[in-house]
């Protein structure tokens, strides 16, 4: 009786190790012909337009993608390249840079914005590390 519930045992703690051994999914970056980053960049710019109170587009987006969590970062200018006017801002008496910054989920198919910091003048998702619900992956933190 003891030998079979050692096997039963031996079993289910390599069945369960197996399990947690499984390859995760691997990190997608969205490269600028993929409809993704256009579908992204126009759920950002409603709020990066308003918040920065002008018609902006975004510089060189850097979209990180991982199953159901996308993580979105850019810098913006005024559309035809000229800078952000500061006077224009929603946060006009406060510290302000060009930078765009967001973390997208998707439920049941549909991408919604989970997280923004717009015109944060320092890495402001950092504090989205310690999120223990997003995958620390999407990030652009150094692994080492």
């Amino acid at each position: 009786m003891k030998k079979i519930l050692f096997c039963w045992a031996l079993l289910f703690t390599l069945g369960a190790s197996a399990q947690n051994a499984a390859p995760k999914s691997k990190v997608t970056i969205v490269t600028v012909t993929s409809p993704l980053r256009k579908m992204f960049l126009d759920l950002s710019r409603p709020n990066a337009n308003q918040f920065f109170g002008q018609s902006i587009e975004f510089l060189q987006p850097n979209i990180r993608l991982l199953d159901n969590y996308a993580f979105a970062y850019s810098q913006v200018q005024q559309k035809g390249g000229k800078a952000l006017d500061p006077k224009k801002f929603k946060e006009a008496d406060l510290p302000v840079d060009n930078n765009y910054q967001a973390i997208y989920f998707k439920k049941n198919g549909k991408w919604t914005i989970l997280k923004e910091m717009i015109g944060c003048t320092d890495v402001c998702w950092l504090e989205w590390a310690e999120d223990k619900t997003i995958p620390t992956a999407i990030l652009p933190m150094e692994k080492k």
